[in-house]
């Protein structure tokens, strides 16, 4: 009956959150686009820059609260009112410093002055944004997704319309920050009325010694965060640096179009993760279970989406931004789109990890990820520009993955599907030189990705890759059977 119950929750939780994506996430990427046209690449740079460069600094305000709350909760509702107040306190208290850091280091680099304006107001827009982000992290908590789904359909209706509002009746990257700042003011008021009447009201206790206990416990998370969005995000500050705002805005607009993506793997994980926490104390073999099923559902989802964007990356970029001056990014995002699958691996066995208590070890090859990807992006920028910073992003995401999986297999002693993987790698470096091939003969490029795309179903047929059982455990008939 627990196995069922574990499940049903799962279920429905995931077709809650993947319900908000489907309305929230084209109506951002859709704003993105008109901003990315509106703007042209340079002032879209200097937009990508200033929301990267306080997102490096804003994990320093986040401080890993937002995963350690979801396994707290989780495992202890009791205690969650008091958690809230204190968390709160703590993330007041650290907004000036955090705050004042952003704003001396943006000045010493000697950024123009429309963009020093730019990053002062991203302050605020993602502030606000990280505040909301992290109150739904209760509603992971108590296993509530749908209030979380509704916190994210209004957040991106707002933010779109003002946003929208902003480029249409105003001009420049600045009105376009102050509207989106207001809209994200309005997403944590939203989020945390929806927080405090349906669930958990904060108990301000000002208790320094749960404090302490939270500071404690979040840091792992909060340095495994740090690394994580060095890789993520430094390559567009470096670009900023060592080329030009125009670069930036190229490079933006394919990593945005692969940002996009790694919202699948995020989403199917949202509702897994309190179930695998539980599940480490409870129940080993379900638990193993949980993470082969997730493996395989996330490569089945992403490769087929890595391979078409691949395929048909040109046509893309133009469908996106219209403007052919976006088309040079085509090989950047080409190189970018195979970190989907990567790392949608790597946010399986991260959070196998950290349901384990272990996400030190998480935050350990962050660090080491962290470290080689700032030495390739110095390396490869300087003569590569673009496309070497999109090639420094998939290395390091290949990296990673492989050093979650060791440490998967070495400290859970978990072997999750290696042989699994293994067949979809020669499937896929299969399919490419088959792409590869008849692009050479001079084919259309239509006619090339259908071929290409036969070969690639028909392989997951032949080698067993497409299992008709992964399925039935994930239709609500059979769960509930």
């Amino acid at each position: 009956m627990k196995q069922k119950s574990s499940k049903n929750i799962i279920l429905k939780n995931l077709s809650w959150i993947v319900f908000a994506n489907i309305i929230a996430k084209p109506f951002w990427f859709l704003f993105l686009m008109i901003s990315a046209r509106i703007l042209g690449p340079e002032d879209f740079g200097k937009f990508n820059f200033a929301i990267s460069f306080v997102m490096i600094f804003s994990i320093l305000y986040e401080l890993g609260m937002d995963l350690f709350t979801v396994r707290e909760v989780s495992i202890n509702r009791q205690q969650s009112e008091k958690l809230l107040g204190n968390s709160l306190i703590i993330k007041v208290a650290l907004i000036p410093m955090v705050s004042s850091l952003i704003i001396l280091v943006a000045n010493l680099l000697g950024y123009s002055d429309v963009t020093i304006q730019a990053v002062y107001w991203s302050i605020l827009y993602v502030m606000f944004i990280t505040t909301a982000n992290y109150l739904r992290s209760f509603f992971r908590g108590f296993e509530k997704i749908n209030y979380e789904a509704v916190t994210v359909i209004f957040e991106k209706i707002v933010l779109c319309f003002l946003g929208g509002y902003a480029l249409v009746f105003s001009s420049g990257v600045i009105n376009l920050f102050k509207l989106l700042t207001a809209g994200a003011l309005l997403s944590s008021i939203f989020t945390a009325s929806l927080l405090f009447i349906k669930l958990v009201k904060p108990k301000f206790s000002f208790d320094f010694s749960l404090m302490r206990g939270i500071l404690k416990k979040a840091m792992p998370f909060a340095l495994m965060n740090i690394f994580i969005l060095i890789y993520f995000r430094i390559d567009m500050v470096m670009l900023s640096l060592m080329k030009n705002e125009t670069i930036v805005g190229l490079y933006s607009s394919g990593y945005r179009i692969m940002e996009m993506l790694l919202i699948i793997p995020a989403i199917l994980m949202i509702p897994i993760y309190p179930a695998m926490s539980r599940l480490t104390v409870n129940d080993r073999s379900k638990f193993r279970e949980l993470s082969q099923i997730s493996v395989k559902g996330i490569l089945l989802i992403s490769l087929p989406v890595t391979l078409v964007i691949f395929f048909l990356a040109n046509i893309f970029m133009l469908l996106f931004y219209g403007d052919s001056e976006y088309l040079l990014a085509t090989g950047a995002l080409k190189i970018l789109v195979f970190a989907l699958p990567f790392n949608g691996l790597t946010t399986v066995f991260a959070t196998m990890l950290a349901a384990n208590n272990r996400q030190l070890l998480t935050t350990r090859n962050s660090g080491i990820c962290a470290v080689f990807n700032i030495v390739l992006n110095f390396s490869l920028i300087p003569k590569y520009g673009f496309m070497g910073a999109a090639a420094a992003t998939l290395a390091t995401e290949v990296l990673l993955t492989a050093l979650s999986y060791l440490a998967v297999f070495n400290r859970l002693g978990e072997k999750i599907c290696p042989a699994y993987m293994v067949k979809f790698l020669v499937l896929t470096l299969f399919v490419l030189c088959v792409n590869i091939v008849f692009q050479i003969f001079g084919l259309s490029i239509y006619i090339v990705s259908f071929i290409s795309f036969l070969c690639f179903v028909g392989g997951l047929f032949f080698l067993n890759l497409f299992e008709v059982s992964l399925l039935k455990q994930l239709l609500p008939g059979t769960i509930r059977q």
